[in-house]
C-alpha cells in the first residue's frame, strides 16, 4: 500500500515500450453524436472516434449517408495526441 501513495517524479520515465508491445493493434470505437442544430445552418452528425491504445492517439471519422448532400471527406480529426 506504501508503494501505490508515492507520487510520480517528473523525471521518471515512463515506459512507453511496454504500453506499445502490451496494446498493439488494440482500439477502442465510440459511436459519437453531435447536435449542432443551435447554431445558424447546423444539423445533427454521426461521428466515429477510435482511440488507440498502444500510442495513446484518436482519430474521428464523420458518417455520411448516401444521397445526404453532404461530401465525403476521408477523416474528421485527423490521427494525433489531444492536449490536455
Amino acid at each position: 500500500m506504501e508503494e501505490n501513495m508515492k507520487p510520480l517524479r517528473p523525471y521518471e520515465r515512463i515506459d512507453t515500450l511496454k504500453q506499445f508491445l502490451e496494446h498493439d493493434r488494440k482500439v477502442l470505437r465510440f459511436y459519437c453524436y453531435w447536435d449542432d442544430t443551435e447554431s445558424m445552418f447546423g444539423d445533427p452528425r454521426e461521428l466515429i472516434l477510435h482511440y488507440f491504445l498502444a500510442d495513446d492517439t484518436m482519430e474521428m471519422y464523420e458518417v455520411v449517408l448516401p444521397n445526404s448532400g453532404r461530401d465525403a471527406v476521408p477523416k474528421f480529426l485527423h490521427r494525433g495526441k489531444l492536449p490536455k
